[in-house]
């Protein structure tokens, strides 16, 4: 079977109504190993993992499959959806950490291999949870972070619009077909996403969003982060879920602390007495990234750098060299870190900073932290 063969079989398989989505999942883990079989066996279906009725059903499949995948793919293309299997080197990366992958993805905009990040939380949020996320969704996208939630009402909403505001992109996961939208009045955001960002679903399209899609979906939103910030979350909700399918996956998982007494905020507080980082600050964030992560976004930064100043030397500040050279790009630093490092008086390390800070050599954040700005070097 060859490639393009193959990859419609995945998609008749993904849109078989008659198959639980476990068992498409299943199937397509292990498609090597049943998709050019000739008959259903014990033995077969027991290395699937699947019962023996289920592989039946998914080898009927392949007499009808380049037909029923034709269908969905002209369907996708008219509504200007993409459609990726798992047999595509366009599947993305992360995805693959999952025991049972989702053997289809639709697509709209795109879905580039960028460091993400995943923030979840309450649909009931209240304006502190707002906040909240506003502050980390707006500081972590302009560290170059690209932020993935799943479109609900409350912070993931808060989430992709402040991740869009901030002039960065963002990516929602769908519980249904993404030829529906939901919720409703998430419509224009959706649309936006689309263009600024990407919407993805492994639901086949005309799937209706069900209470049960949204826990499956949610293990997308943790595999596509390098990382899990749960904002608010009750003691039983999607959000834990999230987090704990991403702590699986071997993500760093951050909460921010809530109030004791408000059960919107009950379960991220849990995830912080069992050993999640309680976050207060974005730079609490990417200083305890992987160090791959933060690879990545240095150079990213640097690319981004370069094209904002194309071909422009970069003098040293002459007359702070040893201050400048002194901060490591993408650390933060106090007066009084950096007083210790140079053994230099508060009031004189100030004035150093000041003047560094005016020739934008270095950036002041809240703290205040200073650190160098992205593509000045010494």
């Amino acid at each position: 079977m060859n490639q393009d063969s193959s990859s419609r079989l995945l998609i008749a398989l993904n849109a078989a109504s008659s198959l639980s989505r476990d068992n498409v999942c299943r199937l397509g883990a292990s498609f090597h190993l049943w998709s050019t079989a000739r008959e259903c066996s014990l033995d077969l279906a027991g290395s699937v993992g699947v019962k023996t009725s289920v592989l039946r059903q998914a080898l009927a499949i392949t007499k009808t499959a380049d037909r029923v995948a034709r269908l969905e793919l002209e369907k996708a293309s008219a509504l200007g959806i993409q459609i990726t299997t798992l047999l595509d080197a366009s599947y993305p990366r992360s995805l693959r950490d999952l025991d049972r992958p989702p053997p289809v993805l639709y697509l709209r905009g795109h879905l580039e291999e960028a460091p993400r990040i995943s923030i979840v939380g309450s649909r009931k949020a209240d304006p502190y949870g707002l906040e909240a996320t506003r502050h980390f969704a707006t500081g972590l996208v302009q560290e170059g972070l690209t932020v993935v939630s799943g479109l609900a009402v409350g912070i993931d909403t808060e989430a992709h619009r402040s991740a869009l505001e901030s002039g960065g992109r963002s990516i929602a996961i769908l519980g249904c077909g993404l030829d529906l939208c939901y919720p409703l009045q998430n419509a224009d955001l959706q649309e936006e996403l689309a263009v600024r960002g990407a919407i993805v679903s492994e639901f086949p399209l005309g799937t209706e969003p069900r209470p049960g899609h949204f826990p499956i979906r949610n293990r997308i939103i943790a595999a596509l982060g390098a990382a899990c910030l749960v904002v608010q979350a009750a003691h039983r909700s999607g959000s834990l879920i999230t987090a704990r399918l991403a702590l699986d996956l071997g993500r760093e998982i951050y909460a921010v602390p809530g109030r004791i007494f408000d059960t919107r905020c009950l379960g991220s507080n849990a995830l912080i007495r069992d050993g999640a980082f309680p976050v207060q600050r974005v730079e609490e964030i990417l200083d305890t990234l992987p160090l791959a992560v933060k690879e990545q976004l240095a150079s990213r930064n640097a690319e981004q750098a370069a094209k904002k100043w194309p071909s422009q030397p970069l003098p040293a500040p002459s007359d702070h060299r040893q201050l400048f050279e002194t901060m490591a790009p993408g650390e933060c630093y106090t007066v009084e870190d950096l007083a210790a490092k140079l053994e230099l008086p508060i009031e004189a390390l100030l004035a150093a900073l000041l003047e560094l800070e005016l020739g934008s050599w270095i950036e002041r954040r809240p703290g205040p932290l200073f650190k160098r700005r992205v593509g000045r070097r010494d």
